[in-house]
């Protein structure tokens, strides 16, 4: 025969099962009548009447919508009248957050049961955490629950920053060339398109720089494709000390790199362009002293991506083929 205990037993493990495992408002709040009230750990999560307990337990949903697991270590129930009850309980919690195991010893949970139309229902709870240290506004002391939360808080800021720091190291390598630490021609081909839409809308002007290291091949023949790697790294340290905080460059494939110069006309392309000939000619290459071609394009206002490009490449073709090591404008279409 089933006793009163067997009752408020069934639903101290119902409310909890709602509460805890299933995370569901809806089927916890089917267990509690009116007038309700109920007090927790501290004087935000006193409840003096029905509203406050729908407050406090979507809340409670939002923030930890996870199953929290639990073991009931004891149960104690009394039949104060037919129709009304108690159960105090003591259970053992835990829970993951951030890939944390989180635990909740002794947690303590008393309720007081009414009984209409042959259903009991909950009409008071109260919750507590043993610890020694408590505030004198907490209704029970939780200083060892808020000494957890400042941990699992600073567990949280240090996953945070570490998953922030792996998508930056992630964006980066996405616009990286890999071999010379300069923008790779992904990014160069974004911004150079950005730039054209600048000038269609706004009649902003820019130009181009393509640049070619003249007989590039021997290098890797004479002395290995590790000396050729080396002396682009080279060139690129070159570009990058010589070039205008406002310029993007990176390499554009193989031996060439490509400068974007913003609000530069092409008479300042081309001085640019002759500082980083000279530069790179004189400069004490680890194998072999060498050289460059540029090609130097200005935007105009009937130009895309393609025709700009294009120019580009037919100025330097023109530096290349009358004796290399020299700047070449391209003519307007």
């Amino acid at each position: 025969m089933q006793t009163y205990q067997d009752d408020i037993a069934l639903l101290v493990t119902t409310y909890l099962d709602a509460y805890f495992l299933k995370r569901d408002f809806h089927e916890t709040m089917k267990l509690f009548g009116k007038p309700l009230t109920g007090f927790g750990t501290g004087l935000s999560e006193n409840a003096f009447q029905y509203d406050d307990f729908i407050r406090l337990f979507k809340r409670d949903f939002a923030e930890a919508p996870e199953k929290i697991d639990y073991d009931i270590t004891q149960m104690v129930t009394h039949q104060i009248k037919k129709d009304l009850a108690t159960a105090a309980c003591q259970l053992n919690i835990k829970t993951t957050i951030m890939n944390q195991e989180v635990r909740f010893n002794f947690f303590r949970l008393s309720l007081i049961f009414t009984k209409t139309d042959q259903t009991w229902l909950i009409h008071h709870m109260h919750i507590s955490l043993p610890t020694d240290a408590h505030e004198k506004d907490e209704s029970y002391p939780i200083k060892e629950l808020e000494e957890r939360n400042l941990l699992l808080e600073k567990l949280v800021e240090e996953k945070t920053r570490s998953l922030n720091q792996a998508l930056k190291q992630i964006s980066e390598l996405a616009v990286t060339d890999k071999l010379t630490g300069t923008f790779n021609r992904n990014r160069i081909e974004e911004d150079l398109k950005k730039e054209i839409q600048l000038v269609n809308r706004y009649h902003n002007q820019f130009s181009i720089i393509l640049i070619d290291i003249d007989h590039f091949k021997e290098i890797n023949d004479s002395h290995g494709h590790m000396a050729g790697d080396n002396m682009l790294k080279e060139f690129a340290t070159i570009l990058k000390d010589n070039i205008r905080e406002t310029d993007l460059f990176g390499r554009w494939g193989g031996e060439e790199f490509l400068i974007i110069c913003p609000e530069t006309d092409i008479a300042d392309a081309c001085n640019l362009a002759e500082k980083l000939r000279d530069a790179i000619a004189t400069y004490p290459f680890t194998i072999k002293n060498k050289t460059a071609s540029f090609g130097v394009a200005a935007c105009l206002a009937n130009d895309n991506y393609d025709s700009l490009i294009n120019r580009a490449d037919q100025a330097l073709y023109n530096s290349k083929r009358q004796g290399r090591n020299r700047v070449s404008v391209a003519q307007k279409s």
